[in-house]
């Protein structure tokens, strides 16, 4: 029979309420059959694409069943994750569904090579991985990038990002701590929102920068190039005691927009950024280099204007 066309009706399942996390778990993955049945009454579809997440393999199932192409999209090694961050309870059934995946999937995309490296450890993946990093779509921050060459009455370095322990924001509060006194122009803005916001705010007022940081909050992604138009400077200051396995979105996203980048020398960072070209690396847990690379961009906007338009290229 013909295919049905797809519309754009989305059929989201709710998350479980309840604050014991194991009771959570269950009925995260007692969801599976629910999202199973209900693609069962949306009738037939082309492939099916699933993102990688702990407790789910309705998608890949229902594709291994139906004999239809499946495509697993991989962005992080999400059971180490999950230990280390949130606390995981059933580690044996998140093992199990994430063989289940991996076996089922006709294709797996992952966002770098370190996250290949973590699916191909298991025999399920094996001769189905690609890596396809994260991009961005340079339309969206066209008005962005096209800023003017003068000395800003406010020069304003940015972080987008969520405001969780492996960002390292904390590190570019120290930072911006270290200038803020012999700049009075300068000043730093926190798109985001997360579990570490109350804390990183009471830092900017033990560090006496509170009147020079603005912590926006969360930020529609339609809303992010009048964001990032706002920013002279965007930086990526992840820590170094953390495993960067991800595709940094928002380096691309600070390039896009015509921003000089300054970012910690982990993961994919120097294979992004083109040193002392579009942008500074610095190491990871040297905070005064961090501090003296953005005091660098902010004695020369010439300097931050020409890396701003090198990323974009």
């Amino acid at each position: 029979m013909p295919k049905r066309p797809c519309d754009d009706t989305s059929h989201p399942n709710q998350a479980c309420k309840v604050e014991d996390r194991g009771q959570r778990e269950q009925s995260d993955i007692a969801d599976n059959q629910r999202t199973l049945d209900s693609l069962e009454q949306q009738g037939d579809f082309d492939f099916v694409y699933e993102r990688y997440s702990l407790w789910s393999h309705a998608g890949m199932s229902f594709g291994h069943n139906h004999h239809i192409p499946t495509i697993l999209e991989v962005n992080a090694p999400l059971i180490e994750e999950q230990k280390r961050y949130r606390g995981l309870i059933d580690e044996a059934g998140a093992e199990s569904i994430t063989r289940r995946c991996f076996e089922d999937a006709s294709l797996i995309v992952t966002v770098s090579e370190q996250v290949a490296k973590f699916v191909s450890t298991y025999p399920e993946a094996s001769g189905k991985v690609h890596v396809l990093p994260n991009g961005v779509n340079l339309e969206r921050f066209e008005a962005s990038s096209k800023r003017a060459l003068c000395h800003h009455e406010q020069f304003t370095i940015g972080f987008v990002g969520t405001l969780k322990p492996w960002h390292g924001v904390e590190n570019l509060l120290q930072a911006f701590a270290v200038l803020a006194p012999n700049y009075s122009h300068a000043r730093l803005r926190i798109v985001g929102d997360g579990p570490m916001r109350t804390e990183l705010e009471k830092l900017t007022h033990q560090l006496r920068i509170a009147h020079k940081v603005c912590f926006t909050g969360a930020v529609a992604p339609e809303k992010m190039a009048d964001e990032l138009a706002k920013m002279q400077v965007g930086v990526a200051p992840y820590p170094h005691d953390i495993d960067c396995y991800f595709s940094p979105l928002k380096i691309f996203e600070y390039m896009a927009a015509g921003m000089a980048v300054v970012a910690s020398d982990v993961g994919q960072n120097p294979d992004v950024i083109d040193r002392g070209a579009s942008g500074f690396l610095y190491p990871a847990a040297d905070i005064s280099q961090l501090s003296e690379a953005i005091e660098k961009l902010i004695l020369d906007p010439h300097l931050t204007q020409a890396m701003g338009q090198r990323g974009v290229r």
